[in-house]
């Protein structure tokens, strides 16, 4: 599933200020942007870039040649893949397993709804009703040796919508280190990542103020976060939907029911070092709902998690206090 931008970044400049180097293009199906503070130059920043646009081919679900695209076209074959292809589906079945609700199987349901269509169908209710059983990221067997990947049924389809500009984020990050940046900010729609502090000038350097998203205003924010090589992920029902006699379809699909999330939430943001990490729990917890978030969250200290609820208060993790440096006065914040 993709995500329109849910964050708008704060940057900025004073005359003291160095002027980054920057550059935003569409890719990912979404609009991309990379700034580079310190280190670095055109060069490295267009690479990046590329990089990107190489990372996509190799994972999109509708690339003829992409590694996705072979799996999902030969179930019960196993197809040798890249290693970056390798690691993200290593990774995306581990928090599919870890969370439950958040699972790469569901791409035979996911290809039933449009919701970029001008005149979007709801799919018939028992071609769903047959697939759901086959949402099981078990189904998909990877091979670490020869480095190959295998569905188990042609029922089963995957799709790393929900995943992948977070992993992409993580390799262009690990790209720009390799190449000497320091200080940078990339944007993959609304996906947001930072390396280092967001570099002023020789005596001076900060961290970076990203400004979640209000979800019942447009050019409104619920609250500001200060942080320094950390990824920050929104995921929410508000915008890739449509509406069908009264009823409002969104994108995030429930692997049990094969239909939108029926979520007490209306936004969910996760702060965390890993870029795909931050992704998949993104869509979990919103799936979830409150109540099994909050237990879930129980003494854990890998993730920051903001819940906007649809009873219009926010909620929010202890970890995520700590990232808080404004909050919106017309709502109510509670722990989460």
């Amino acid at each position: 599933m993709t995500k329109k931008i849910l964050l708008i970044i704060l940057s900025l400049f004073t005359i003291s200020c160095n002027k980054p180097i920057e550059r935003s293009k569409f890719a990912l199906n979404t609009i991309c942007e990379i700034k580079i503070y310190k280190g670095g130059n055109r060069r490295v920043l267009n690479n990046a870039f590329k990089y990107i646009d190489q990372l996509e081919k190799l994972i999109s679900r509708t690339e003829p040649e992409s590694d996705v695209y072979k799996i999902n076209m030969n179930f019960e074959k196993p197809v040798e893949i890249s290693s970056e292809t390798f690691a993200l589906l290593k990774i995306a079945k581990r928090y599919s397993a870890e969370t439950s609700t958040f699972d790469i199987a569901i791409g035979s349901i996911t290809e039933l709804w449009d919701f970029s269509s001008l005149d979007p169908v709801i799919p018939e209710k028992i071609n769903i009703e047959y697939l759901v059983p086959y949402i099981d990221h078990r189904n998909i067997v990877l091979n670490e040796k020869k480095r190959t990947a295998m569905l188990t049924t042609s029922n089963a389809s995957i799709d790393l919508g929900a995943i992948g500009k977070g992993f992409i984020g993580d390799m262009v990050i690990a790209y720009l280190k390799l190449n000497g940046v320091e200080s940078a900010l990339i944007n993959l729609g609304g996906n947001v990542q930072t390396l280092g502090d967001k570099y002023i000038n020789k005596k001076e350097s900060k961290n970076w103020k990203v400004s979640i998203h209000n979800p019942f205003e447009e050019n409104s924010s619920i609250a500001m976060v200060s942080i320094k090589d950390l990824a920050v992920v929104t995921s929410g029902d508000y915008e890739q939907f449509f509406i069908k006699d009264g009823v409002k379809y969104h994108h995030i699909i429930d692997k049990k029911t094969g239909f939108p999330a029926q979520s007490d939430i209306a936004a969910v943001t996760v702060i965390s070092k890993n870029g795909a990490k931050a992704d998949a729990y993104a869509t979990a917890l919103y799936i979830k709902g409150l109540r099994r978030t909050h237990y879930y969250l129980k003494d854990r200290e890998d993730i920051a998690v903001m819940a906007i609820g649809k009873d219009k208060k926010v909620y929010i993790s202890k970890e995520m206090e700590k990232y808080i440096i404004e909050k919106n006065e017309a709502y109510k914040f509670e722990e989460l």
